[in-house]
């Protein structure tokens, strides 16, 4: 039980990316999937458009073909379809949690948000397969890993997780295939180049997007020590103040000088702090 805790622990760790963040930047990550399921949720009604009149081009295509680029255009087709199904479902999903900032992000939903994106890959590279039988080449799939990369921040796991194994599952699939074999070899040598390529682009992407999260929290922390630190004078002044108001006349003169000096000492410090703060 001892060695599967340990390797649940590192597997969950490698997924998560956990190095990029430190103890207290755990929160980093949600924010990170709150940005990526409000741009899905933002993009959904707009690949759902454009998937329509996409899904119609396939019903005519499987009618026009016969032979293996028929089964490709069914293949097409198809995975057109469940890829719709499961947009929608995971967008009316997103609609019903109704998550509105990132301190409300749960494992769930980033295990759901990281599966979906899997999915989507996944149903990419089916169609890419299919469009190589029908003799189209696999810009297609391509093209959807860039924009997976540059759409959404993902821990370095999962991009792996996503991108090679999708990946490589196409390209094997593709060698299967009974086509000329420098064509094969050109839909490989692009599927790889390209999806290093696109991985190297996420990685990037994602550490910089971190490392802005992380500066955005440093000026926060900062802002609050001084919101803090102008604060506390403020009050003394005005404790001060009070004090002269309410009992000048029951007062005497060394009590009164006391105070006015006490009121002199912290205005000439909080003019320091402010001065040295616009400075800086």
């Amino acid at each position: 039980m001892m060695n599967f805790a340990f390797l649940k622990n590192r597997i969950v760790s490698l997924l998560n990316d956990k190095k990029t963040f430190g103890v207290n930047e755990k929160n980093i990550l949600n924010i990170l999937y709150f940005k990526n399921i409000a741009r899905i949720n933002q993009f959904a009604p707009l690949v759902l458009l454009i998937l329509l009149p996409i899904i119609y081009i396939d019903f005519n295509r499987v009618q026009q073909h016969l032979g293996e680029s028929k089964i490709g255009s069914q293949i097409i087709l198809y995975t057109h379809l469940v890829f719709t199904a499961v947009l929608i479902i995971y967008w009316l999903l997103l609609k019903w949690l109704r998550i509105q900032k990132p301190e409300a992000i749960k494992s769930s939903h980033i295990a759901q948000t990281n599966s979906f994106l899997f999915f989507s890959v996944f149903c990419m590279a089916a169609i890419s397969f299919g469009d190589v039988m029908i003799g189209n080449g696999v810009a297609n799939y391509v093209g959807t890993v860039f924009l997976v990369a540059i759409l959404f921040y993902l821990p370095h796991g999962i991009t792996l997780i996503i991108y090679l194994t999708n990946t490589g599952l196409l390209v094997y699939s593709i060698s299967l295939l009974g086509i000329n074999s420098n064509l094969v070899i050109s839909h490989m040598v692009n599927l790889i180049a390209f999806t290093l390529i696109a991985f190297a682009a996420s990685r990037y992407l994602f550490h910089i997007e971190v490392k802005d999260q992380k500066r955005e929290e440093e000026k926060n922390r900062f802002f609050s020590i001084i919101a803090h630190d102008l604060r506390t004078p403020f009050n003394s002044l005005i404790g001060f103040s009070d004090v002269i108001l309410d009992d000048y006349d029951e007062m005497d003169d060394v009590l009164k000088k006391e105070i006015i000096e006490s009121i002199h000492d912290v205005s000439r410090d909080t003019y320091h702090l402010l001065d040295n703060l616009l400075k800086w």
